[in-house]
């Protein structure tokens, strides 16, 4: 509530009876502290009654008008003069200005000229004050100094435009008002008789920096097109328009004087907010350990929770006060508990992550002494033992874990290991019987051991069109994602901070059926039962195989191991197979078998070196990439003339296997032979006689005709057929 309301309201209750209700002194018009704002009862209106026909003018003549209400300063305006300057003279200038505001009767008071002396004294009592110019009046200067909103029309607002030169401050109202827009200005100099320099330094205001329009005090132009008409003389025009530059610097010298005054006491301003801010913060964190609740204040270092927004607003705006902090207990205690719950869970999370990282002390090595042959577990893995599980997260936080504490990791790895091979093959049988029901009959204990179970990942990059057994998905990188925040849980939580990757899960795998009846097909061409074969029995086979589909004469026969069908058929058909009975394979034999073995051997070793596989070598347990353990093999095993896969190398059980992903070709092309044995000319081919047409038109696309130049419309239409 503001002093002048709060000084009318008292003053509308205040009887003529009762003298000492108005007899409060100036102090009374400021705020108690103790006081809380309170909302108004509304009070009922009263009917108005209706008077008789004939006694309305009448009454209303008779009324007198009552006397308005001087309230609580009725004795300080009836004091005598000489007294004002000694009791308004200790104020300062802003204080000054918003006294005179408070009621009529003390602006009149206070803005006639015998209260000069009391604006005096009061600008004196203000450090580092501007002097006033001799051409503005003081309480109008302590306006521009310290006062807030517009100068001209009075409205309380902070949307105004500070005229430096000008010593005023207005809305954009009365700047449309009280000042000419200057939008041309070549236009206004061409209108006006005085040199446009005098205007430009002097006069003209553009409102923002980016703004193109200027304002102009009309005054100042009459008063200056006044002036220089009236001079006769170029020496006395020059004189003039010195004169008048020179009084620019002046209002100019002031204007800087006022900036620096206004930044001055910004920053006086700041420090004691600061300062007062401070000392309410001391009051609340004396009121907290009254309330029990100073060993809290304590750990969270002697300073109350400066995160609570709504209390920092609350410490900005109001006085602390006994009152307000017995009303604003409940919030406090609540704050409070949840600093403490906070706190508590800092601790545990600390708690945790220290023990986890014992914990990987111990386990790392471990994992790291396992055989890189097979796929391992991850750290994140071995620690979803419960057992492990349960000494990190409910053992109490009292009690230091030492990591011979964790010694017991050791002893279970074998166990922990055989449980995480379970899992995985757990939710990767769950995944073949959602996709081919119930009905399908399946042994969970052999299952993945056959060459039909294979799987492949939903990532587009850059697992997109990989095959994967089951041994090439425990190794997989997207079953073992990176930890994220999005790990939800109170064991969850910390997990994140300290693994960089989550636990084995199969949710980005896929098992298809269209994959499922490629790799039948494969295994039934090979003379084996789908339902039996098993991925040693087709390595042990080792056939080659060749797609008929993919047989041109412009380019190299596509051949592939069985693990590479699935791959080739993905890469080439997948899009465009109408039915599995559109691939047609046909198994090599004798020098063409040789030559496709050589030619996916020397696909896939280019692969390792491309994507730098981790390598074993199989005489002793060096690793690294391929090439630095092809030269380790022929310096330190000197009986292995040529490095083998399989036999010299293997890849390391960390990396997905490197199944045939380039096209591998040998030469020369496929060409079909007449029945008497002769080679038939490509001119003269027949439709009918050629090698069936892949649907997916990439394949074995021939024109009849070698010069596109002559063919006929319906050579064209035919060519159509045949392209998409």
């Amino acid at each position: 509530m503001s002093a002048r309301r709060s000084a009318r309201i008292k003053a509308k209750h205040v009887s003529a009876e009762e003298p000492s209700r108005t007899e409060a002194a100036l102090d009374s018009l400021l705020p108690s502290e103790e006081d809380e704002p309170v909302a108004a009862k509304p009070k009922a209106r009263g009917k108005k009654r209706k008077s008789a026909p004939g006694q309305a003018g009448a009454d209303s003549g008779r009324q007198a008008k009552k006397p308005r209400m001087r309230g609580s300063l009725e004795r300080v305006l009836n004091m005598p003069f000489d007294l004002l300057p000694e009791i308004f003279g200790h104020l300062e200038p802003q204080d000054l200005l918003n006294l005179s505001r408070t009621s009529k009767d003390l602006r009149n008071l206070l803005m006639s000229r015998s209260s000069r002396s009391i604006w005096l004294q009061s600008m004196a009592n203000a450090p580092e004050m501007v002097d006033c110019p001799s051409y503005i009046s003081e309480p109008a200067w302590i306006d521009y100094l310290f006062g807030k909103g517009c100068m001209g029309c009075g409205k309380n607002t902070n949307a105004t435009h500070t005229l430096e030169r000008e010593f005023i401050r207005l809305c954009m109202k009365c700047v449309k008002e009280r000042l000419t827009a200057i939008k041309d200005l070549t236009t206004f100099a061409a209108t006006r008789v005085y040199p446009i320099s005098v205007a430009i330094n002097n006069g003209l205001y553009p409102l923002s920096a980016n703004s193109n329009i200027m304002y102009l005090e009309p005054s100042r132009d009459e008063r200056w097109t006044k002036e220089y008409k009236a001079l006769t003389t170029d020496e006395a025009r020059t004189e003039w328009e010195e004169r008048t530059l020179a009084e620019e610097g002046a209002r100019i010298k002031i204007a800087r004087a006022c900036s620096q005054l206004w930044a001055r006491r910004h920053l006086r301003l700041e420090d004691e907010m600061r300062q007062l801010q401070m000392e309410r913060k001391k009051q609340i964190v004396e009121h907290i350990r009254k309330m029990g609740w100073g060993e809290e204040i304590d750990k969270a270092g002697g300073d109350f929770p400066s995160n609570r927004l709504h209390l920092i607003s609350f410490i900005y705006q109001k006085n602390i006060t006994p009152r307000i902090l017995s009303n604003w207990e409940s919030y406090l205690r609540s704050i409070m508990q949840s600093m403490k719950n906070e706190r508590l869970a800092r601790e545990q999370r600390s708690c945790w992550k220290t023990r986890m990282t014992k914990f990987s002390n111990i386990a790392s090595p471990l994992i790291v002494g396992l055989s890189e042959r097979e796929p391992r577990p991850g750290l994140r893995d071995v620690f979803e033992c419960q057992r492990v599980k349960d000494l990190v997260f409910k053992t109490s936080p009292e009690v230091t874990l030492e990591d011979i504490d964790f010694g017991f990791v050791n002893e279970l790895l074998p166990e922990i290991v055989q449980h995480w091979r379970e899992s995985a093959s757990a939710q990767l049988v769950a995944k073949i019987r959602s996709t081919m029901g119930v009905q399908h009959d399946i042994d969970p204990s052999t299952v993945l051991s056959l060459a039909t179970s294979v799987f492949a990942c939903d990532d587009r990059y850059p697992c997109f069109k990989r095959s994967l057994w089951f041994s090439d998905a425990l190794a997989h990188p997207c079953c073992t994602p990176p930890s994220s925040q999005n790990d939800v849980g109170m064991e969850n939580e910390p997990t994140y901070l300290h693994f960089a990757r989550k636990p084995w899960s199969a949710k980005t795998l896929q098992f298809r059926k269209f994959d499922y009846n490629v790799i039948s097909q494969v295994v039934e061409l090979c003379g084996l039962d789908p339902a039996t074969a098993t991925i040693e029995q087709m390595n042990a086979l080792d056939h080659v195989f060749e797609c008929t589909k993919c047989r041109k004469p412009s380019s190299g026969r596509q051949v592939m191991n069985w693990q590479g069908v699935l791959q080739h058929f993905r890469q080439v058909h997948g899009h465009f197979l109408i039915d599995i009975s559109d691939i047609v394979l046909v198994i090599l034999d004798g020098e063409d078998a040789q030559k496709a073995k050589e030619k996916i051997a020397e696909v896939r070793e280019k692969r390792m070196y491309q994507e730098h596989f981790k390598i074993l070598c199989m005489h002793c347990s060096h690793s690294g990439k391929l090439a630095s353990i092809r030269r380790h093999i022929l310096q330190r095993h000197d009986n292995v003339p040529v490095p083998k896969e399989g036999v010299d190398f293997m890849l390391s059980g960390k990396n997905p296997n490197c199944y045939q992903v380039s096209p591998a070709e040998i030469w020369p092309p496929y060409v079909d032979m007449n029945d008497d044995g002769d080679l038939e000319e490509d001119d003269n081919l027949e439709e009918s006689e050629l090698v069936p047409l892949c649907v997916c038109g990439r394949c074995h696309i021939f024109d009849d005709d070698d010069n596109d130049d002559d063919d006929s419309e319906m050579d064209d239409d035919d060519d159509d057929d045949y392209w998409w």
